[in-house]
């Protein structure tokens, strides 16, 4: 994604798990040497492995934590941007439209309502993802500050169309035989899948809107 030595130059790197994730911002962030994405994998063993050795390497100004999150609160729309972390820095992202909220992270995607329904009951928190606590914990360690800044990709009453711990490899690439029965067995799962894309990109434009905005304001207060 980003090559080592201008990942080393960047003040901001915004990690995302997937590229998919990340899309909408790439073009953007392509013209402004100080922010580089820096994609990390699926889950917290990957993130951690990947922004252990990075910053090994380098020391950024500021770690965004950004990407898709299952909503746990049920008046969380999709699209709805979520910002966790110091004050001062989630406050540009605020004024972008985020709202502030707690995330639950967990080793697995959390694929029925049942599942976003009993995390919610257990962490009370308002949105879950797989990354965002092993990437804070790396930051902490090497001195880093950090913040998280996701978007709902699915709310709390929505079943996913398919079981992703299953169905996608750790970078995200789809595995195709599990596709091929999955269609086989349930001819509809494809409609599904349709409305899933169509609604994931629509959150990753979402939140591409309120990184841009966030961070062309903590960029032009050079609060970072």
């Amino acid at each position: 994604m980003t090559s080592p030595d201008a990942l080393a130059a960047a003040r901001i790197w915004v990690c995302f798990a997937v590229r998919a994730e990340a899309r909408p911002l790439l073009a953007w962030a392509a013209r402004r040497p100080g922010i580089s994405i820096l994609l990390t994998g699926i889950g917290p063993e990957r993130a951690a492995r990947t922004l252990r050795s990075r910053l090994a390497a380098a020391r950024p100004r500021l770690v965004v934590s950004a990407g898709f999150a299952g909503g746990l609160n049920p008046d969380l729309p999709l699209g709805a941007t979520l910002a966790s972390g110091p004050p001062e820095l989630i406050e540009p992202f605020r004024a972008a439209g985020a709202r502030e909220g707690k995330f639950a992270s967990s080793p697995r995607v959390a694929t029925t309502p049942e599942e976003k329904a009993a995390l919610r009951k257990q962490t009370g928190a308002d949105a879950v993802e797989m990354e965002s606590t092993a990437i804070l914990r790396e930051c902490a360690a090497a001195g880093a500050p950090a913040l998280v800044v996701r978007v709902i990709s699915d709310p709390a009453n929505r079943l996913l169309p398919l079981d992703f711990n299953r169905a996608v490899d750790g970078q995200g690439r789809p595995r195709p035989l599990f596709f091929a029965k999955k269609l086989l067995r349930r001819p509809g799962t494809a409609i599904d899948l349709l409305r899933f894309s169509r609604e994931a990109r629509f959150a990753a434009r979402r939140l591409a809107e309120v990184l841009r905005a966030g961070l062309s304001k903590l960029t032009e207060a050079s609060s970072v």
